[in-house]
């Protein structure tokens, strides 16, 4: 139980280093895009950012989250293969 507790500390804390280094890197970068774009140019780039997530957010319609649930509960093998094709083709197909 507590190697099952160290490697979850120790997986949680690459996720956060990660995350506090790209966070760290926006911060540092900010400057240099307020500094070189104008107000509304800089509003452009936002207002895009903010349509490519929205967008990627709706294209991916969950498909990760339903593999995970129909693979596992799954016990037949060609259903299986079957669902795991399905859900990497329609992957592929929203990026």
């Amino acid at each position: 139980m507590l190697g099952y507790l160290k490697r979850l500390v120790s997986t949680g804390a690459a996720y956060q280093f990660g995350d506090i280094l790209a966070k760290a890197i926006a911060l540092l970068t900010l400057p240099l895009y307020t500094h070189h774009l104008s107000p509304d140019a800089y509003g452009a780039a936002e207002a895009l950012l903010t349509a490519v997530i929205l967008a990627s957010i709706l294209l991916r319609v969950g498909v990760g989250e339903a593999f995970i649930r129909f693979y596992f509960d799954d016990r037949d093998a060609a259903r299986r293969e079957r669902i795991a094709r399905t859900a990497t083709a329609r992957s592929r197909g929203s990026c």
